[in-house]
């Protein structure tokens, strides 16, 4: 008796699909599964990180906050910052950071004699007394800081977050083009439990932050590569530079009054925000680093200006830096921080990204459960085949 086999169709009709769409899913796929745990872990810890400073106030109030909450509007660098040459003799202060609110502690960034790392020591902004001292690893948030931003191995090897970031982006855009209809339908746009529309859904209503996270991150993983290129520096430019500031000495000459610098870059921006004030030595300059259009963070400052002190112990302003007026490439270099940390916008871009690196989870999840299923429908469509050929054969 003559038997006519009929062939069982593979499901995802495999055979008709175009060559450039099975690279696709072969990227997408493999990509996801294989470094998609990766990506999770980058995405919760940079979920945390949007809210840092938030967050080190409710951690370690002892340190980011003065006594009793208290109130402060003028402050005492001078006082203070003699406190911290009392209480840390020999110690190099770098730089202080003014609080973002009004009961927030001053921050001064030093290095330690025969140390080489950098220290940032916390005074209360009200009584200049010394709350304290960490370095970057010493706090949960600076351990956190760390691991995003250099796997805790040392800024040498960002590189390797710079190749992690192009994985992630590969992964958005090959995941919006898998998911780019031939019909367009409403329920493709639908949040749903099964795993296949959930996936779809979020992968296209966060399309454009995770495309927006993915991109900024590649530039801060190349940073050293691309930043020079884009401020039009030569090579080795910009750490020369660097070495011949640390190589100054200045004896014990007296240093110049931070309250008139301070006073001095008001009065020249008095609707702006000043926020930090960097010092080199006696008779260098002072950069005083401000915001304007309402900001209030130390993390994406974008306007500096020279304070140069005078034979009187004044300070003279003598450039003004704004990111308006400076080319497209350095524009971008400030621009591209704001947006990876959601400074640009405010409260509102942060809560978006924040939530946003929540995502990879779910969808890590969801494309596990896609590609589970998957394969138990080829294991089904092999197993019916092997079925149809032994009872074909029997006959």
């Amino acid at each position: 008796m003559a038997t006519k086999m009929v062939a069982i169709p593979l499901s995802g009709s495999l055979r008709t699909m175009s060559r450039s769409k099975r690279v696709l899913i072969f990227l997408h796929l493999w990509l996801g599964l294989s470094c998609g745990l990766v990506f999770v872990v980058m995405g919760l810890s940079g979920s945390l990180l949007v809210f840092a400073p938030e967050l080190d106030a409710v951690f370690t109030p002892q340190l980011v906050l003065n006594a009793g909450h208290a109130q402060v509007t003028h402050y005492q660098l001078d006082a203070c910052r003699a406190e911290i040459v009392a209480t840390h003799p020999g110690w190099k202060l770098m730089s202080v950071n003014l609080p973002t609110r009004a009961d927030g502690s001053l921050q001064w960034f030093a290095s330690q004699p025969g140390n080489a790392g950098r220290y940032t020591i916390f005074t209360d902004a009200s009584t200049c007394k010394v709350l304290g001292q960490r370095m970057r690893r010493q706090y949960f948030l600076g351990w956190l800081m760390d691991f995003h931003h250099q796997l805790l191995m040392g800024s040498d090897n960002q590189w390797i977050l710079g190749y992690v970031a192009i994985g992630i982006f590969t992964l958005v855009v090959t995941g919006i083009l898998l998911w780019w209809p031939s019909s367009w339908s409403a329920e493709r746009f639908k949040f749903r439990k099964s795993a296949r529309p959930l996936h779809y859904a979020i992968g296209f209503w966060l399309f454009v932050p995770l495309l927006l996270i993915s991109s900024t991150a590649i530039y801060m993983g190349f940073h050293d590569i691309l930043m020079p290129k884009l401020l039009g520096n030569k090579p080795g430019q910009k750490q020369a530079q660097k070495k011949a500031v640390g190589t100054k000495e200045h004896g014990d000459k007296p240093q110049p009054s931070l309250d008139v610098a301070l006073a001095t870059a008001q009065a020249a921006q008095p609707q702006a925000f000043i926020a930090a004030l960097r010092m080199k030595g006696a008779n260098d300059p002072i950069t005083a680093a401000f915001q304007v259009g309402g900001q209030k963070n130390t993390r994406s400052i974008v306007n500096n200006m020279e304070l140069t002190p005078q034979p009187d112990g004044t300070f003279q302003v003598t450039k003004t830096m704004l990111i308006s007026q400076r080319n497209f490439g350095a524009r971008l270099t400030y621009l591209i921080p704001m947006l990876h940390y959601g400074d640009l916008f405010g409260y509102a871009t942060r809560a978006l990204l924040s939530f946003t690196g929540l995502m990879p989870g779910v969808l890590l999840v969801t494309g596990f459960l896609m590609w589970r299923r998957r394969v138990r429908a080829k294991q089904i469509t092999e197993a019916a085949l092997a079925q149809r050929a032994a009872k074909a054969d029997s006959f």
